[in-house]
C-alpha cells in the first residue's frame, strides 16, 4: 500500500486475462464454418470412402428429409433422428450438449430417435448415447470378420458388418440383431434402448458400417442393405421414414481437408485442450509420488520462479541500480595459452631489453628467471621458446601457460623494482 493506493500484481492481471479469455471461448459457438466449403469428409454429403451418400440417397428414397446441424429448423414438427457416425471428431462436453438437446426435445413431446454407429468404449457415439440413456454398451473386445443376420422384429434382412465389437449390453439395452462368424459364435450386433423421456437409441458397435465403401462392397456382392438400414431409421422414428428429419451433427465430423472452407472449432479446441491437461497432470502425480526427488525438484523449481514472478517495479529499480563492483573486487579472468605466451614476449622485451629466445639459451639468466617465477629452468626454456615462435606444444599446454604467467609476474616485479638494471643483459 503506497500513496493510499494498492498495487495489483501484474501476474495478477494476466490470470484474469486468461480467465476471461476461456470463458469467452466456452460462450462462443462450438464450431464456425467460414466460406463456402464443400461436403465435410464422412457426413451425408461425402460421396467419397468414408462417406455416407449411399445412406443419403436411401433414406430420401424412403421418404426422409436430411439436414446437417444440431437443432432441427423452429417450423419442423416431425420426428427427428439424430444420427452418429463415421469419423467423428467430438469431446466429453459436445457429447453432454447435444445429449442435452436431444432430451429437451423429447421432454417438450416430439418424437426423436438417435442411430449410433460406435467403436471403442471412448468413441463420439458411445459418449452421446451414454449421456443421453444413462448408460451405454460395453465394449469388450473388436471381432473382426463377423458379419450381421437381422432375424426379423424391428428390422429386415441381413447387411455385413466390417468389424463390430464384442460388446456387452447394460441395463435396459437388448440385442434386436445378432452377429455371428466363421466360428459360429453368436454376440449382439445392434442394440436398443428407449429412455424414460421416449428417446429411441439405436447402438451398432462397428463405425463404418454405413461408410460408402462397405454399401458398395454389399451391393458389388448381391445383398441390398437398405432393408436393414432403413428398419433401423424407422425404429428409432417410431414407424415410418415419411415426413423424419434425420439430422447429422456437425460439431462430430473432422475438419476438411480441401481449402474451399476454413473451420473454427474454439469450443471444441478449448474442451480438448482442458482435458490434454488434466491427463497430463494427473500422470505427473502419479509419477511424482513416487519419485521425493522430482517432488523436490519441482517444489524448488516453482519457488524460483514465484520469486522471479513476484518482484515488482521497485524490487527489479533496486536490483538495477545496485553499484557494480570495483575492479579489486572483480574476479580475474583466465588469461588463455594464447594470450600468456604475448604477455611473456612483450614482459621479457620490457624488463630485459632481449627476446625470449636469447633468454632461453642463456643459461645464467634463465637460472635467474627461473627462481625468480619459482619454476624449473627446463618449464622456463620452454615457455620462452613457445613465446618466441609462437607454436605452444601439444602436451602440456596448461602447464606452459602457468609457467608463462610466473614468468611475466617475475619480470613485471624486477620491472617494478629496477632490478633488470642490475641484471645482465641477455646474449
Amino acid at each position: 500500500m503506497t500513496g493510499g493506493a494498492m498495487r495489483i500484481p501484474f501476474w495478477f492481471l494476466v490470470g484474469l486475462f486468461i480467465v476471461a479469455l476461456m470463458a469467452a471461448f466456452e460462450a462462443a459457438p462450438r464450431l464456425l464454418l467460414l466460406g463456402p466449403g464443400g461436403p465435410r469428409p464422412g457426413s451425408l454429403l461425402d460421396n467419397g470412402s468414408l462417406g455416407m451418400a449411399e445412406l443419403a440417397g436411401m433414406l430420401e428414397q424412403a421418404g426422409a428429409s436430411l439436414g446437417v446441424g444440431v437443432e432441427p429448423p423452429r417450423d419442423w414438427s416431425g420426428p427427428i433422428v439424430y444420427l452418429i457416425a463415421g469419423p467423428m471428431s467430438c469431446s466429453s462436453a459436445d457429447a453432454a450438449a447435444l445429449a442435452e438437446i436431444i432430451n429437451r426435445i423429447a421432454e417438450s413431446g416430439r418424437v426423436v430417435g438417435l442411430v449410433v454407429a460406435s467403436s471403442g468404449n471412448y468413441s463420439c457415439g458411445r459418449l452421446v448415447a451414454a449421456a443421453v440413456a444413462g448408460s451405454a454398451p460395453v465394449t469388450l473386445e473388436q471381432a473382426p470378420g463377423l458379419y450381421l443376420v437381422l432375424p426379423g422384429g424391428p428390422v429386415r434382412g441381413p447387411f455385413v458388418l466390417y468389424a463390430p465389437d464384442r460388446v456387452e449390453p447394460v441395463t435396459a439395452w437388448r440385442p434386436v440383431a445378432v452377429a455371428t462368424g466363421m466360428s459360429r459364435d453368436r454376440l449382439p450386433g445392434v442394440l436398443a434402448l428407449e429412455t424414460p423421456l421416449g428417446v429411441r437409441i439405436v447402438y451398432i458397435p462397428d463405425w463404418p458400417v454405413f461408410s460408402n465403401a462397405l454399401v458398395r462392397a454389399e451391393k458389388q456382392a448381391g445383398l441390398d442393405p437398405s432393408q436393414g438400414f432403413m428398419g433401423l431409421f424407422a425404429y428409432a422414428a417410431g414407424g415410418s421414414l415419411r415426413d423424419v428429419l434425420v439430422l447429422q451433427p456437425t460439431v462430430f465430423l473432422p475438419q476438411p481437408k480441401t481449402p474451399s472452407g476454413i473451420i473454427l472449432q474454439p469450443g471444441v479446441a478449448l474442451a480438448r485442450a482442458a482435458e490434454e491437461y488434466a491427463k497430463a497432470e494427473q500422470t505427473l502425480y502419479q509419477r511424482l509420488i513416487y519419485n521425493p526427488f522430482a517432488v523436490l525438484v519441482a517444489a524448488m523449481v516453482a519457488a524460483a520462479v514465484y520469486y522471479v514472478a513476484s518482484l515488482g517495479p521497485g524490487d527489479r529499480g533496486v536490483a538495477s541500480t545496485r553499484e557494480k563492483p570495483s575492479e579489486a573486487e572483480a574476479a580475474p579472468r583466465a588469461a588463455s595459452l594464447e594470450e600468456a605466451l604475448a604477455a611473456l614476449q612483450e614482459a621479457t622485451r620490457i624488463a630485459l631489453g632481449a627476446s625470449p629466445a636469447s633468454v632461453a639459451v642463456d643459461d645464467r639468466m634463465l637460472r635467474r628467471l627461473a627462481a625468480a617465477a619459482g619454476v624449473d629452468p627446463a618449464s622456463a626454456r620452454k615457455a620462452l621458446i613457445a613465446a618466441e615462435t609462437g607454436k605452444p606444444p601439444r602436451l602440456g599446454r596448461g602447464r606452459v601457460r602457468d609457467t608463462a604467467l610466473a614468468l611475466v609476474e617475475a619480470l613485471a616485479s624486477w620491472a617494478a623494482t629496477g632490478r633488470s638494471r642490475n641484471e645482465p643483459k641477455a646474449g
